[in-house]
C-alpha cells in the first residue's frame, strides 16, 4: 500500500516528499504613506505660498506709500511672519515625525522638512536683514 503525499504543510522545515529544506517565504507589504509626513508637506508648501504673497503683499504697500510702512502695516505684516515661522516649525517638527516613523514611505516627510527647512532660512535671513537695513549710522 502506498503512502499518499498531502504537501507541506507551513509548519515543516523540511520537503515531505524529497527531504529538501524548505525555504521560508516571507510576505512583502507594501508600505503607506505617513499622514504627519503628508501634513508636513502640505505645510511647508502653504508657508511658501503664503510667504510669497506676504513679501508680494508687502511690496505693494510700501511702493503705494511715499512714506514707508505705517505703524499699524508693521504689525500686521510682522504678525503674519511670524505666524509663518511658526508654520513652518510644525511642519519641520511633523516631517522628523514622519522620518521616524517604521514601515512608512519617507517621500512626503522628507519633501516636508526640506520644505519648512528652507523656509525657516529664508525667515531667519529677512529677520536679519530687516533688523540690519532699518539701523542708520551716526558718525562720531
Amino acid at each position: 500500500m502506498s503512502e499518499v503525499w498531502r504537501g507541506n504543510l507551513d509548519e515543516h522545515k523540511f520537503c515531505a516528499s524529497c527531504g529538501n529544506p524548505l525555504q521560508t517565504v516571507v510576505a512583502v507589504t507594501e508600505q503607506k504613506h505617513s499622514g504627519v509626513g503628508i501634513a508636513s508637506s502640505i505645510m511647508g508648501i502653504a508657508a511658501i505660498v503664503l510667504t510669497v504673497l506676504l513679501i508680494i503683499v508687502a511690496g505693494a504697500m510700501d511702493a503705494s506709500t511715499t512714506d514707508g510702512f505705517d505703524d499699524n502695516a508693521v504689525v500686521v505684516v510682522g504678525g503674519c511672519g511670524v505666524a509663518l515661522m511658526a508654520l513652518s516649525i510644525v511642519a519641520l517638527s511633523l516631517g522628523i515625525v514622519g522620518l521616524s516613523q517604521k514601515d512608512r514611505r519617507k517621500m512626503f516627510p522628507i519633501v516636508g522638512t526640506v520644505l519648512s527647512s528652507v523656509m525657516l532660512l529664508v525667515w531667519v535671513a529677512l529677520l536679519i536683514t530687516g533688523s540690519y537695513s532699518g539701523r542708520e549710522r551716526t558718525e562720531v
